[in-house]
């Protein structure tokens, strides 16, 4: 795995969206920004990580992704281990603080994983879809307008659309400003953007 016991002697590793989990990525800047005390060790995928837990190769790992991720729900099932989420939406505030309002406290819901009984209180980060200013407002309003108006069938592919909502877009939790096209839309559904 390349990774290395921390001063506790355990073996944790930074997992990424990505296999090879570059500088920069969703769970990295995360990870930073969070001042996790664990050394970022090693940068492998979700699925790797999961792996070398039930290979007993590495104690913990860090993810940023929706919920449920395939490779944890595996993970939480595998008979004779139990999974340990940490609590870390306390340094929201801080984070916050630091680089901005890019992160809100949020939970995990009890159930989310198999054996998962109680809730977990979280940082989450906000995605947002990035265009250059060249695309047009017609493609951006309409682009805004599917994600809307199709949710249902953007769940289908994945559960964690459901938090995709017209109440979440806020333009102070977005470090760059939304685009005239979006913003149109919003306006129509009487929301501020």
């Amino acid at each position: 795995m390349g990774g290395k016991p921390n001063s506790a002697g355990r073996t944790v590793v930074l997992t990424s969206f990505l296999l090879g989990g570059p500088s920069g990525s969703g769970v990295a800047t995360t990870v930073m920004i969070g001042t996790v005390a664990y050394p970022m060790l090693a940068k492998v995928g979700v699925a790797e990580s999961v792996n070398a837990i039930k290979d007993r190769k590495i104690d913990a790992f860090f993810w940023v992704g929706g919920i449920p991720t395939a490779a944890v729900t595996d993970l939480a099932a595998t008979p004779g281990l139990k999974v340990k989420l940490v609590d870390h939406g306390d340094v929201v505030e801080k984070m916050n603080a630091k680089y901005g309002n890019l992160y809100t406290s949020a939970k995990i819901k009890a159930g989310s994983y198999p054996g998962y009984d109680k809730d977990n209180s979280i940082a989450e980060v906000w995605n947002i879809i990035v265009t250059s200013d060249k695309m047009s407002n017609d493609d951006a309003y309409a682009i805004v307008k599917t994600l809307i108006e199709r949710k249902a069938d953007i769940i289908a592919v994945h559960k964690e659309a459901e938090s995709f909502s017209l109440d979440n877009q806020i333009q102070a939790r977005s470090p760059i400003p939304f685009h005239p096209g979006a913003l149109k839309y919003f306006k129509e559904k009487g929301i501020g953007g």
